[in-house]
């Protein structure tokens, strides 16, 4: 959760706010609240509450696809009272201001390497060649700080795993209950572990949702020729020394991957004990007391 409040400059600073009112509103047990308490709350003027709450009430009727009134205004602007607001957690609020933002638009399309030029982003997102440069800029400059940049040739370089785990945390956020921004590849080799592999680790849907992300994200950036690192801090024993599961559900990896298991290939097996790790740190498809060191 830390990692992915610090990724909230992928918001607007408007959305930003917004979501910061919700959050206040749906942790306060109460249905009708005061302007006057919003006000010192929020440490807002009158005009950005009052202008905060109608516009989150029209992102509560955009999120729910409905035309219901969420937040309901009284007493010449100095009461609002709510209706229904459990309906909306902040997930699904964060997640739909994360797919409205052209910074999260422009890390996605250089994640997925299908953009080569600046114009390309500009066109695809409705922007210009002007505001695309100085918003990859910012992006670029926000990434560096945790040791990623995008190259000049607009792909997401540095530490592998710092990148992965990002890019799985921001599209769970974004796309939790939304189709995945995969490439057509990807979304059907998605599809064939979901069927063949998933069930075989966990029944939780939440898990599930976030190792079907995870397994497009790894699929994404193997197939772009971006390998995991070497690491000292091996969770698990050395591979010879496995349980037969584990090696099996490397196998399984290792399959619909597509890897070539070629012994000069000394990638593969760092992959593949990704995977497992993967894994083990969701809690789900091993045993911590048989595969750690």
């Amino acid at each position: 959760m830390e990692r992915a409040n610090k990724m909230n400059w992928l918001l607007s600073k408007k959305d930003e706010e917004r979501l910061a009112l919700h959050q206040y509103l749906i942790t306060h047990h109460s249905k009708t609240f005061l302007i006057k308490d919003l006000i010192k709350a929020m440490n807002w003027s009158r005009y950005l509450v009052l202008q905060a709450v109608q516009q989150l009430n029209v992102d509560y009727q955009a999120i729910t696809k409905s035309s219901q009134t969420f937040i309901t205004i009284a007493d010449a602007n100095r009461t609002m009272t709510l209706h229904n607001l459990q309906l909306i957690s902040v997930g699904a609020l964060k997640g739909y201001y994360l797919r409205q933002s052209l910074k999260f638009e422009l890390l996605l399309d250089v994640f997925l390497e299908d953009v080569h030029s600046n114009e390309t982003i500009a066109f695809r997102h409705s922007s210009s060649t002007t505001v695309v440069r100085t918003m990859k800029e910012e992006v670029r400059d926000q990434l560096l700080l945790q040791g990623i940049n995008i190259a000049d040739n607009y792909k997401l370089v540095g530490d592998e795993r710092q990148i992965r785990t990002m890019m799985v945390e921001q599209i769970y956020i974004a796309f939790a209950n939304e189709q995945l921004p995969f490439s057509a590849a990807t979304l059907n080799y998605v599809k064939q572990v979901q069927h063949d592999v998933i069930p075989l680790l966990t029944k939780r849907a939440t898990i599930k949702r976030v190792l079907e992300i995870t397994i497009g994200v790894w699929h994404t950036r193997v197939s772009n020729h971006h390998h995991i690192q070497p690491t000292d801090e091996n969770l698990l024993r050395p591979t010879e020394q496995l349980q037969c599961p584990t090696k099996h559900l490397m196998g399984k990896f290792a399959s619909y991957l597509k890897f070539r298991l070629d012994p000069e290939d000394d990638w593969v097996e760092d992959e593949l004990r990704y995977g497992v790790a993967v894994c083990y740190a969701l809690g789900i498809g091993i045993h911590k007391t048989i595969y750690l060191i």
